[in-house]
């Protein structure tokens, strides 16, 4: 499989540093509709998408809701590169055929010297700032929700709306 054409910020990246990190990551594959991650499961891999479409939901309040797609080029279930005993904060499952290369720690770790996963790391690290990004629009929008006037005992605060937002379920006053 050819990397630099499926993900294009590997091109310039020298063909044989693309071989070693194809070589070292093993190639998933899934039909449509296949589980890729279950929510709430441990998690120890991420995926770098290379061909396909996953999509992305989490469950909250017993209300499924639909947080994304995973395009070609983008990586998923990256907290557990970085982190250990991380459990998956979502589902994903493939929407139509997708292949992936398997990511890990012990992966990031071998192959700290190729140019390859250099390049791989610069991308992780601007689609970690893409989502921080995402979820701050999130946290601004629910302080703009207007709150009923000070006089009302029953005035939310920022926290339950921002779980009605997000649509977790409100557990009662925790400020």
């Amino acid at each position: 499989m050819n990397l630099s054409t499926l993900a294009p910020f590997f091109s310039g990246v020298p063909t044989e540093a693309m071989k070693e990190l194809a070589q070292a990551c093993e190639t998933v594959r899934f039909s449509p509709a296949d589980l890729v991650y279950q929510q709430g499961d441990p998690g120890e891999t991420g995926l770098l998408l290379l061909e396909g479409l996953l999509e992305v939901s989490a469950e909250t309040d017993r209300r499924v809701r639909h947080l994304g797609l995973i395009h070609p080029g983008e990586i998923v279930g990256e907290q557990c590169l970085f982190m250990d005993g991380i459990h998956r904060s979502a589902t994903v499952q493939a929407n139509q055929a997708s292949a992936a290369l398997v990511l890990d720690p012990t992966i990031l770790s071998r192959l700290a010297e190729n140019p390859a996963m250099a390049v791989l790391e610069l991308h992780l690290l601007a689609t970690l700032g893409r989502r921080i990004r995402q979820t701050n629009l999130v946290i601004q929008t629910a302080w703009k929700v207007p709150l009923a006037p000070p006089a009302s005992p029953k005035a939310p605060t920022f926290s339950q709306r921002l779980r009605n937002l997000l649509g977790s379920r409100d557990t009662g006053p925790t400020e």
